[in-house]
């Protein structure tokens, strides 16, 4: 989308047969418009939607997020992985304040031999760390409805990709029951370079995300059945 070369005849074909279009971001947004500008269109920011029973009901686990200042949370997370060694490093060599609380969704299963590992890694940081069985999905919502920063391995319809050298990492603005991502960065590793990505990591947490224009506009989720009920 973002290319000025290849591809153009299949976006017009695309855009022309699309009854919407969604775009989750306003550059992305305004490089469409250079090819075809249409009213089917619709920006609508990135969200996970998290249903208040969910929060009601959280496990005691996850309880211990409570009294955290700052949550972090490191979803499916495999070995190997450069996900994991960014949590190795940063358990290992960077350790964050002590009010912050570390979140990690394994995706291997059986989890126990790598959960393990970590916590021996992180055997001075026990109070911080709180772990997710694979298929644990009312937990990691709730856990990210906590979050101040979420790092995961790119993905694509439910598959993860490049784990060996890429992390997908959002900073995170919470609304009601909606989980927004007004930044993010993508980390590629080049030789070592868990240390760096975890210098990053501490510097984004310190800094207070700015609020999305669009937000104010019409609620994202309702919008979304709006325009599936079309």
């Amino acid at each position: 989308m973002r290319s000025p070369f290849g591809g153009t005849q299949t976006l017009f074909t695309t855009f022309f047969f699309a009854d919407k279009i969604i775009f989750a971001d306003r550059d992305t947004y305004n490089v469409a418009t250079m090819y075809m500008k249409k009213p089917n269109f619709e920006l609508i920011p990135s969200f996970i939607y998290t249903p208040a029973d969910i929060k009601e009901n959280e496990s005691l686990t996850l309880k211990k997020l409570k009294d955290k200042e700052k949550v972090i949370v490191f979803a499916n997370v495999k070995y190997p992985s450069f996900l994991f060694e960014i949590l190795q490093e940063l358990l290992t060599n960077y350790p964050l304040p002590s009010g912050t609380g570390i979140v990690i969704s394994l995706s291997e299963k059986p989890a126990g031999k790598l959960q393990h590992a970590i916590e021996e890694t992180g055997k001075g940081l026990a109070d911080n760390l709180i772990f997710i069985a694979p298929d644990d999905i009312r937990s990691i919502l709730t856990a990210c409805s906590r979050a101040d920063i979420i790092l995961r391995p790119l993905s694509c319809e439910g598959a993860t990709y490049f784990e060996s050298f890429s992390v997908s990492v959002r900073k995170t603005l919470h609304s009601g029951n909606y989980i927004y991502f007004p930044g993010g960065l993508v980390f590629v590793r080049e030789g070592k370079t868990a240390e760096m990505c975890v210098k990053i990591i501490n510097t984004l947490l310190s800094a207070e995300p700015d609020t999305i224009p669009e937000l104010k506009a019409e609620d994202s989720y309702k919008k979304i059945i709006k325009i599936y009920q079309e």
